[in-house]
């Protein structure tokens, strides 16, 4: 704690979020751990960078992290299959520090409606997909509610790459809890 003077959640993770999307959508969703199993077992192949460089991106990842992430995915998939595998312990862990004093936050949440090409792919109704959105902002709410210096942001037209689809969002964000601790405004 005595290292991290403010922060900024950029469409963060929530130690509720699995209960809570899950109840908001009325079934349980698939993290998708069997399908990563398959792609780190065929890592050595290459199949997993060919398909990872004809997968339709969300059109929003900028070309040269997009070649970033064919680069070095059969690398890296061992350990997002260990990250995806350890997120309820992860989530847990997170859950113990909720209080952030007056530490200046801020908490951007993307607003984009999922598209009907996502909503397919998981099997959920653009309904279902509107409870987990509004779900998603309680929880973004209760984040905000960490610290007693914090504001909370909607960010429209940004899908969970906030940071790809508006940089300059972010960017004063990042300026924002920076003058914040800078001037000691708590």
């Amino acid at each position: 704690p005595q290292e991290v003077a403010g922060l900024v959640f950029v469409d963060a993770s929530h130690p509720d979020q699995i209960d809570r999307l899950n109840q908001a959508i009325g079934k349980t969703m698939d993290p998708g751990v069997g399908m990563l199993r398959v792609a780190s077992a065929l890592s050595w192949t290459g199949i997993t960078r060919l398909i990872s460089s004809h997968s339709d991106s969300d059109g929003n990842v900028p070309h040269q992290a997009q070649l970033a992430n064919n680069a070095y995915i059969s690398s890296s998939i061992g350990a997002a299959l260990e990250e995806g595998g350890s997120l309820n312990e992860t989530l847990a862990a997170a859950g113990q520090l909720r209080q952030l004093g007056d530490r200046p936050l801020v908490v951007l949440t993307a607003t984009k409606p999922l598209p009907a090409a996502t909503l397919k792919s998981v099997q959920m109704t653009p309904e279902q997909g509107q409870r987990m959105q509004a779900a998603w902002k309680l929880l973004h709410d209760d984040e905000a509610s960490w610290s007693h210096h914090s504001r909370h942001q909607l960010v429209p037209e940004a899908t969970h790459y906030i940071q790809f689809d508006k940089p300059d969002v972010v960017i004063a964000a990042v300026n924002e809890v920076v003058g914040d601790v800078r001037s000691g405004a708590n």
